[in-house]
């Protein structure tokens, strides 16, 4: 198994967004959330999206410009293929690029782009699932995507997988008191 952070992401993706179409950031992502994809479609052409104009007195949805949808995917395309190839990069890099790595899963606010499965299977050349939480009880359904799925790992991760503290820290542990006024008190002795 390997897990790596690249630094490029959605947030990326809006702000690319915004100074290409001339928009403000808010309503870049509103755009890319409800009209965003991928990879082109047919329909793209003829599908024509309101586009709220940056610096225009007024409310900004009451000033837009009307554009076909092929003109989002086409800002938004280049930079998922980027960052695919960067993700492409990291795992030849690590050693995963064999035979023996032959899946990807992909997490965050990004993976819920339509077509971004079948895109990064062409790039990475690998078979791509878009990793959704388990359900977790006492979280709310909207914490049930793919933006919340390595949160939600990291919390059941560390309720399921005790600690692993070596000898020394855990006899450490054990002789420390463990109230909160106590680590408190801990604290300011061992940064004053």
């Amino acid at each position: 198994m390997h897990v790596d952070v690249i630094p490029v992401g959605a947030g990326h993706i809006t702000q690319d967004i915004a100074r290409g179409l001339l928009t403000p950031v808010d309503h870049a992502e509103r755009l890319k959330t409800y009209y965003g994809a991928a990879m082109q479609s047919p329909t793209d052409d003829r599908e024509m999206i309101d586009v709220p104009q940056l610096g225009e007195t007024g409310p900004a949805e009451d000033i837009t410009s009307q554009l076909p949808r092929s003109v989002l995917t086409g800002v938004i395309q280049p930079r998922i293929e980027e960052t695919l190839e960067l993700v492409r990069d990291y795992l030849e890099a690590g050693g995963f690029d064999g035979i023996g790595a032959r899946r990807v899963v992909l997490t965050g606010g990004g993976a819920q782009m339509p077509g971004i499965r079948e895109l990064a299977q062409t790039i990475l050349g690998k078979q791509v699932r878009i990793g959704r939480p388990c359900r977790v009880v006492g979280l709310a359904d909207a914490t049930a995507g793919p933006a919340f799925a390595t949160c939600t790992g990291l919390l059941l991760y560390d309720q399921m997988a005790p600690l692993e503290l070596s000898d020394e820290r855990q006899t450490e542990a054990k002789e420390q008191p463990k109230g909160r006024l106590a680590r408190m008190g801990r604290w300011f002795k061992e940064n004053f």
